[in-house]
């Protein structure tokens, strides 16, 4: 794998606005976002490692890699937004590739036309294995491609007037157009057909799935449409490259016009940005073009004196890329896009939901990927956003639930940042119920205390767990100081009116350590509940009265 070496230079914003074409009006330049300490819209150069290679088309992948057509060789280019790159040759023989066009498709893989070599082929993005289809039609210049509605990949055959149909499994399928056409660039619309640029029949075209041509001539001739990728809305966006226009046409064939500030641009590529808006390259004016959807157009003055321009996509990272032929580059323009979390919101996993315990949150699924995150904790009263305020401090990954948090609802507000540090969004998870404190014993009956003087230096304790299981073996026992009294002891559970409802020991003769102990089961007779644990201690009948009755008890709670 290549590194790309880096190059950052600012590149000077041209505060250029533009009323011209049909519906143009009320424009303003757009104003880009940088990192700090660098100058607004600044470009970053990665070269590509071969000489006039010509790098052309682009293409994104499902890993958000970057597909180069490298035109003037037999290779195509692949590479990270993080500047790693390979070149892949393709094995076309002593024939030149010539590479015109890149789409993805299934099955994980990135389609290509051979213009040169008369061959339709694709990538494995994962092997980067090669797979070539030779075209029926001899010297058919094939140009576009794109994935089409049915499953197939539909591509443009530019020099023999026609539109092609290829399969996952290589069938091919023609479809004439009218002599002179000359289609170049295709995309498929939202209303289930293909849309195509007629370059010499300088019209727009459309094609159904079943081979069904519908065109829409352009009013000024020679205009030359090039380029054309869908919007928003589902209009239809093209480049005219001698017509010195960008063109939005409706599903209905509606068109609109937008002129260029700069003349002679050399329109080429056109993509829909992360912004929603649609950005453009001028080869021959050093220029990157946006265009709103509403026609207003701004223009972006390149580094150097002549780039030549030519593919553009959006990155994963809300950020503008494109390619340079003439410095044979890939580039960077950082265009401020905001991230947007409309793929997935955080989620909460804890393996508790009891206070103490550990709440942690994910990222979330984002559109255009943040370079880092910021976290922001709250705590609702209810389960409405309305009720929810931040918990101070709490703006880590992982929350520890404090008794504050019991009985409330909790969720976690995660904000994306881009790669600029600015345009922040912020997504929230869906919240989380937490548990009630667990209820405090309420005070026992009053029936003894729980040690009781029976002489001067004399006393009896009650012994056992305050909490017991239903079907667990418990230890109760009453512990007398002094060894030489001797007694019986009853020992049972009483409800909250005082009533005996559990009996443990009738009456156990206190043993020679002076202990009273039993060990029972406690049965399903018993409702879980709060209970008072009580003992009654009776001494001997012959020591002396001076020993009296004892009574002890302890707050106790039965569950399940």
């Amino acid at each position: 794998m290549y590194r790309l070496p880096q190059k950052s230079v600012p590149r000077k914003f041209v505060g250029i606005t533009a009323a011209i074409g049909v519906l143009a009006a009320g424009l303003t330049a757009v104003t880009p976002v940088s990192p700090a300490g660098a100058a607004t819209g600044d470009v970053t150069s990665f070269p590509i490692p071969f000489n006039n290679s010509q790098p052309g088309p682009m293409a994104l992948d499902p890993l958000g890699n970057f597909w180069i057509g490298l035109t003037a060789l037999d290779q195509v280019a692949k590479a990270t937004p993080t500047g790693e790159l390979v070149t892949i040759a393709i094995p076309n023989g002593a024939a030149k590739a010539g590479t015109s066009g890149l789409a993805l498709g299934s099955q994980n893989r990135m389609w290509l036309t051979e213009t040169t070599a008369n061959r339709v082929s694709y990538f494995d993005t994962l092997s980067n294995q090669y797979t070539g289809f030779d075209l029926p039609t001899k010297d058919s210049a094939p140009t576009g491609i794109t994935s089409g509605p049915d499953g197939a990949m539909w591509f443009t055959e530019y020099a023999a007037d026609k539109i092609g149909r290829i399969t996952n499994a290589g069938k091919i399928t023609e479809f004439g157009l009218d002599k002179d056409s000359g289609p170049t660039s295709i995309v498929t619309g939202t209303d289930g057909a293909l849309w195509f640029t007629m370059q010499d029949g300088n019209a727009i075209g459309r094609i159904t799935t079943s081979g069904t041509v519908s065109k829409f001539a352009l009013p000024n001739a020679n205009s030359k449409p090039t380029d054309i990728t869908v919007g928003e809305a589902g209009n239809l966006w093209f480049t005219e490259s001698t017509g010195n226009k960008i063109g939005r046409m409706s599903i209905k064939g509606l068109l609109a016009e937008f002129g260029l500030p700069t003349a002679n641009a050399g329109l080429d590529q056109i993509t829909l940005g992360a912004d929603g808006q649609l950005w453009f390259t001028e080869s021959l004016t050093n220029r990157i073009g946006r265009v709103t959807n509403s026609g207003s157009v701004s223009e972006y003055v390149l580094p150097g004196a002549n780039n030549g321009p030519s593919g553009i996509v959006a990155g994963i990272d809300g950020n503008t890329w494109f390619t340079s032929k003439n410095t044979n580059t890939l580039n960077r323009l950082l265009t401020g896009v905001t991230p947007s979390a409309t793929t997935g919101s955080p989620t909460l996993t804890a393996t508790s939901t009891k206070t103490g315990s550990t709440v942690s949150t994910s990222n979330g699924n984002w559109l255009y990927s943040p370079t880092s995150y910021n976290y922001q904790w709250q705590r609702c009263a209810d389960n409405t956003a309305n009720s929810c305020v931040d918990i101070p401090g709490a703006t880590q990954a992982a929350y520890v639930l404090t008794d504050a948090d019991a009985s409330k609802f909790l969720q976690s507000n995660v904000t994306g940042v881009n790669l600029n540090g600015v345009g922040q969004v912020t997504s929230v998870s869906a919240r989380l119920a937490i548990d009630g404190l667990p209820p405090k014993l309420p005070p026992a009956p009053v029936v003894g205390a729980q040690s009781v003087q029976l002489v001067p230096g004399v006393t009896a304790t009650l012994k056992g767990a305050k909490t017991v299981k239903i079907g667990d073996r418990r230890l109760f026992r009453v512990v007398v100081s002094d060894r030489a009294v001797k007694g019986k002891v009853r020992m049972s559970i009483v409800n909250s009116a005082g009533v005996e409802v559990y009996v443990i020991a009738k009456g156990k003769w206190i043993n020679k350590t002076g202990k009273a102990k039993k060990v029972k089961k406690i049965k399903n007779t018993l409702a879980p509940g709060f209970y008072t644990l009580k003992a009654v201690y009776t001494p001997r009948a012959n020591q002396s009265t001076i020993y009296p009755v004892a009574t002890l008890s302890k707050p106790i709670r039965i569950r399940r």
